[in-house]
Order: C-alpha cells, then sequence, then structure tokens
C-alpha cells in the first residue's frame, strides 16, 4: 500500500526533525519555537516525495500533521532527557567503602536511639541527616557502628556494599525519571499551541499536496 510508504517517510522525517530540534533546544539551553514549525515542513515534505501524484487529498495531509505534531512532543522530550543525563553524568554512583557501610550503619543506631525517645548530640552541631563521617557523629555511636561492621565476615560485607550500591542506583534512576517527567511537563508554555498549530498546518497543506495550490 502507498500509504505505508509515506507514513514511513512521513516518521522518518519526524525523527529526524525531532533529534534537530532536541538537538538545538539542549546546545542553545532554550527552545526555537520556530523550529517545531519547520519539523512540519519536513514531515509534510517527506509524505508528498513518497505519496507521489497518486495519493493527493487529506488523508497524507492529516497524517502529517500528525506525526509532525509527536515529532514536536518526541523533540521536547529528548532535550529534557538529554539535559538530565547531562546532569546525572556527574552523578555517577561509585563503590562503598567500610567507612561508607559504618556510617550507614551509625545512620541506623541513631534513628533507633531517637525512635525510643533518646537525645542524640552531634560533633560539630550536625545532625543525622547531615553527619559526615566519624568526625561528626558521638564516638559512642561510632564505635558501635564499627563494631557491627567489622564483626561481618569478609563475604557479608562484599554482599551488603554491593547491595548499598544497587540500592543508591535504583534510587538515583528513579530520581531521574521524576526529573524527565517533571521537565517535560514544565517545558511547555502558552506559545506552544502556536507553533503545534502552524507545524500541524503546514505539515498539512505539504502532505495533502495542496502547499502550492491557487486558492
Amino acid at each position: 500500500m502507498n500509504s505505508m510508504k509515506w507514513i514511513a517517510a512521513g516518521l522518518a522525517g519526524g525523527l529526524v526533525g525531532a533529534m534537530i530540534w532536541a538537538a538545538i533546544s539542549y546546545f542553545a539551553n532554550t527552545e526555537i519555537g520556530w523550529i517545531a514549525w519547520g519539523v512540519g515542513g519536513l514531515v509534510g515534505l517527506c509524505v508528498r516525495v513518497a505519496a507521489g501524484n497518486e495519493d493527493e487529498g487529506p488523508l497524507p495531509g492529516v497524517g502529517a500533521a500528525a506525526i509532525a505534531i509527536g515529532s514536536v512532543l518526541l523533540g521536547k522530550y529528548l532535550a529534557i532527557h538529554m539535559a538530565v543525563a547531562s546532569i546525572a553524568g556527574g552523578f555517577e554512583v561509585g563503590e562503598f567503602t567500610p567507612a561508607d557501610m559504618i556510617e550507614r550503619n551509625a545512620n541506623e543506631i541513631v534513628r533507633e536511639r531517637e525512635a525510643k525517645g533518646q537525645v542524640v548530640v552531634f560533633r560539630n552541631a550536625k545532625t543525622n541527616e547531615n553527619a559526615n563521617g566519624e568526625a561528626d557523629f558521638p564516638p559512642d555511636i561510632w564505635q558501635e557502628a564499627s563494631t557491627k561492621w567489622t564483626s561481618l565476615p569478609a563475604d557479608e560485607q562484599q554482599k551488603q556494599m554491593a547491595q548499598a550500591r544497587q540500592e543508591l542506583q535504583e534510587i538515583m534512576g528513579n530520581l531521574h525519571g521524576v526529573l524527565r517527567q517533571e521537565g517535560f511537563m514544565n517545558s511547555f508554555s502558552p506559545y506552544d499551541a502556536l507553533w503545534f498549530i502552524l507545524a500541524a498546518i503546514t505539515a498539512f497543506r505539504l502532505g495533502s499536496g495542496g502547499g502550492g495550490r491557487e486558492e
């Protein structure tokens, strides 16, 4: 069917347009609305070339308009994805060390004591949320946490460090997903409606073969 040909061509053009939109938005650190209009033109042109003279009319135009809108949405999402990936690249999850695991134990001991109503006084005016290492925790808590860790067999220590790293990777992955979703939703503005409409109209006119007709 010829419709499959122009649909494939429109999708290919839309993918290229989305990638161009995303790259410009990412590197310019802003969205340039008229590029969305250009994406619509690219999709419509690809549909028209693939459809040829034997398949003119509203159907290719409607298909081109739908693909154009989807392509602009994809471009916006890809731009957000690239931005989040760039930020996430600076927060690689490294290997956990014995000192990290002792600190985790110390955090847990503090929570257990506070749950029992005990008052825990940290060094350097720290709290359980921002204490960092032996210098900030009360000596007795750090000693208890250290003893708890060193009493474990070596294979169990390795297992717990690997598990802690995996848990942190999952947390970071979930955070990145939330950032992508929130960033995508917040990327829309009232002006987007104008560019979506122009992209859809341009794609429809070119795709249907009516772009150069006299009214």
